[in-house]
């Protein structure tokens, strides 16, 4: 009997093993951890990534300057006398992409004449953006400054927690994944499994759509909570860039949900409708691309495997062709 319940055991361990390989080689799903190494968190204000180091963000090794900040690599040096600045959070980084394929990038290789200083990292909310803006005092000559901007940004100034979303039975399973995450063994065993395994992401994936998930968490706190504190934040880039001569643009962007067919209309395209009143109202110099990203030819390709936004090499790319008119 003990020898049976053994062979079974080993015969389980070999299919997962090897339907890991296959996932992993066929690349049907990507990775998505963090290096515990890279982060630097003092409290939530100063959290930053590591001084001149390395690690792997979604499976790309990543490097830093002495700010802390994504540079293309180990050692890498601002030497042009004008800079352009980019403030963004996980999508702007450039998570799961090696830096030379990312939007900022290409951006580096085409201005080869401009320090491209993209001073944004994972995690970032809207009051991360705000303490760093003193980093404009301390650049060469910034010519241009622009935010690139992602729904999930403002959760830090919600008050809200776990957010229901309207029971029914299609929505039954998404509140579900929530409430598990609540749970400190599953967030703990959710972390370890995204950072190390190709087959329980594929999984997670296909069963539970992350991507309409996180979206329709998202779109709840721009519906139940007011952006005043947000609208402040805007009204500061606006002071401290005017103040400096410097042009100063907002890039809005979507999530992947939002790009499938039927599925860009005014209703979930809602959130960005209201940071753009905000934009308007305050005179804030803005491009919205979602709707660039809903009339591309496949969208769900432009997005990282299983991911709500995070753009893939092909989005950013993408991302590039469309913001080079505007730099």
């Amino acid at each position: 009997m003990k020898r049976i319940i053994l062979i079974n055991i080993f015969t389980i361990c070999v299919i997962i093993f090897c339907l890991e390989f296959i996932v992993g080689a066929l690349k049907l799903s990507n990775l998505m951890g963090i290096d515990n190494k890279l982060i630097l968190l003092k409290n939530n204000e100063d959290y930053k990534f590591r001084p001149n180091s390395s690690g792997k963000v979604f499976d790309k090794i990543v490097f830093t300057d002495k700010n802390g900040f994504r540079v293309p690599n180990k050692n890498f040096e601002y030497t042009k006398n004008k800079s352009i600045v980019f403030f963004g959070d996980s999508v702007t980084f450039g998570n799961g992409v090696r830096e030379q394929n990312t939007f900022i990038g290409y951006l580096r290789n085409k201005y080869n004449n401009y320090n491209i200083y993209n001073i944004s990292l994972p995690g970032y909310q809207a009051t991360h953006h705000k303490s760093n803006l003193k980093y404009i005092n301390e650049f060469k000559n910034v010519k241009k400054v622009y935010y690139i901007f992602t729904l999930n940004v403002i959760k830090e100034l919600s008050n809200l927690k776990l957010l229901k979303i309207k029971k029914d039975d299609n929505n039954a399973n998404l509140n579900y994944v929530e409430e598990l995450k609540e749970i400190k063994l599953f967030r703990y065993v959710n972390s370890y499994l995204r950072n190390k395994s190709y087959l329980y992401l594929f999984l997670k994936g296909k069963s539970t759509d992350p991507s309409q998930r996180w979206f329709k968490i998202d779109k709840n706190h721009y519906e139940k909570k007011n952006l005043d504190s947000f609208e402040e934040i805007l009204i500061k880039f606006k002071e401290v860039t005017f103040e400096k001569d410097i042009d100063f643009k907002v890039i809005l962007l979507p999530y992947e949900f939002q790009t499938r067919k039927n599925n860009c209309n005014k209703n979930n395209l809602n959130p960005q409708i209201k940071i753009q009143s905000l934009l308007k109202k305050n005179k804030i110099d803005h491009k919205d691309f979602s709707k660039n990203f809903c009339y591309s030819k496949n969208a769900k390709n432009l997005f990282y495997k299983f991911d709500p936004m995070h753009l893939s090499k092909k989005g950013h790319k993408f991302l590039f062709n469309l913001i080079i008119n505007d730099i």
